[in-house]
């Protein structure tokens, strides 16, 4: 289980919106998205120094990132 503590909204949007983009045929367009989401995970990638807008691998990218 998760620990609560450990949950940041804006590292879920920007893990969402990646794993969106592994779809591979999903075209970027920022206005289709949620704008929350689209906001906090802009934020998250600013800090993280994440690629900008999110781009087919990025959320595996980001998750190997995390765990390893």
């Amino acid at each position: 289980m998760t620990d609560p503590m450990d949950f940041n909204e804006e590292e879920e949007a920007y893990a969402s919106l990646a794993d969106e983009m592994n779809d591979g045929d999903v075209v970027w367009v920022e206005s289709d998205w949620d704008a929350q989401a689209v906001k906090q995970g802009k934020e998250y990638a600013i800090e993280h120094d994440l690629p900008w807008p999110p781009r087919t691998g990025d959320f595996d990218r980001y998750y190997e990132r995390k765990h390893n």
